[in-house]
């Protein structure tokens, strides 16, 4: 660290910042969780490009300064997608899902498109959250953007799908412990009632719901 701080005092008095020697500085003191001198030098640079803009924001999401972050991407360009993505899978890495969706909607209205490893991050929140909804939504959105379905992203996506199954069994399974206890003690009543032959529906899912 020594020797880049030395080298930073060098361009300071000798050089001028240009994007490629200011993000390498940025990338030093980021990677070493000096944030304030990182942004100190980012603050500095006449010219930004989008690694710039990356590298700090990263930076302060990996310090757990998410807001700080949110902040810095506010003040971005906010074109390229390596930005979004980066604040995506910052909230993504905090559980703060809903956030994440608000910005990847966002993406949407933009037309930007995300790379396939966002894509699946994104899946796994909507299951890890119950959201299926959006997942549906995230899926069909990958069809039409014709995203590869590899193996990556079909475990994800049958992950997700199997997840929202086994919720919908089990809520079933609730219905149908209920649902037995009012027709049985009305079974000679009610055989030819239509609703004691919705409760057949039981026969097809009882290995799973008697479970």
């Amino acid at each position: 660290m020594e020797l880049g701080k030395e080298i930073h005092d060098y361009i300071e008095e000798k050089l001028h910042f240009s994007p490629i020697i200011g993000n390498s500085l940025l990338n030093m003191y980021v990677k070493r969780g000096y944030l304030n001198i990182a942004q100190k030098i980012f603050d500095k640079m006449p010219t930004k490009n989008v690694m710039c803009w990356t590298s700090l924001i990263s930076g302060y999401i990996n310090c757990g300064r998410v807001d700080e972050a949110r902040s810095l991407f506010e003040r971005s360009p906010g074109m390229d997608f390596v930005l979004w993505t980066a604040m995506i899978n910052g909230y993504m890495q905090f559980n703060r899902f809903d956030e994440a969706m608000e910005l990847f909607h966002e993406t949407q209205i933009r037309r930007l498109k995300l790379d396939k490893f966002t894509m699946v991050t994104l899946l796994i929140g909507c299951a890890q959250t119950g959201a299926l909804e959006q997942g549906k939504w995230i899926h069909e959105y990958m069809d039409e953007n014709r995203f590869p379905v590899d193996a990556v992203v079909g475990t994800t996506l049958i992950e997700m799908y199997a997840k929202w199954v086994f919720q919908v069994l089990a809520v079933m399974r609730g219905w149908w412990k209920k649902g037995r206890g009012i027709l049985i003690p009305l079974e000679r009543f009610i055989r030819c009632n239509p609703s004691w032959n919705i409760m057949g529906v039981r026969l097809i899912y009882s290995d799973v719901l008697d479970g």
